[in-house]
């Protein structure tokens, strides 16, 4: 009788083993499940992005933020969210990612460029000078000695100039 008992202890835990090895663990399905999206984002015959998808994505990257916000990857998702909402051109919610992450990550490389990326979008994409303006000075008062400040104080010498004289200098410049 005891070896028929050992026999079914070893058949259970055989079982419930190969049971947990087949398990993967949710967080990393939700990583490749992630990785699957972002594939179906860019389309590389148009070269546009599709809305639809990117849209998910940035669905995904924001419920695995608040359920990981510690993970590593949380600050890599939140820094994705900026550019691909930047790509489809929801540049409100493309600014208010990237200073959320310049706010949160103010340590990684990437805040710097967050920052530029906020007075790029109002300048380029809203034209508004103003707070482009604003968000270039406030990089230059975060990161004075960044290897991006000249070029961050010449964008703003360029904003200070009306299309007359931003023209005439372009035509001085071709000339050279």
């Amino acid at each position: 009788m005891k070896g028929i008992y050992g026999i079914l202890f070893i058949a259970i835990v055989f079982l419930f083993s190969c049971n947990t090895e087949t398990q993967k663990d949710p967080k990393q399905e939700w990583l490749e499940k992630i990785t699957q999206l972002e594939k179906g984002t860019f389309n590389n015959k148009t070269l546009e992005y599709n809305a639809d998808t990117a849209l998910l994505v940035i669905k995904e990257y924001q419920k695995f933020i608040e359920k990981y916000p510690e993970d590593t990857n949380a600050a890599n998702y939140l820094f994705l969210q900026a550019q691909l909402s930047q790509s489809i051109k929801l540049y409100g919610e493309a600014i208010r990612k990237y200073q959320s992450f310049y706010h949160k990550y103010p340590k990684d490389k990437r805040a710097a460029k967050a920052h530029i990326m906020v007075g790029m979008i109002y300048e380029s994409n809203l034209q508004d000078t103003l707070s482009a303006k604003k968000a270039y000075e406030l990089f230059l008062e975060k990161y004075p000695n960044h290897k991006m400040a000249k070029d961050v104080e010449a964008l703003i010498q360029l904003l200070k100039l009306s299309d007359r004289e931003l023209m005439n200098m372009l035509k001085q410049t071709s000339k050279k």
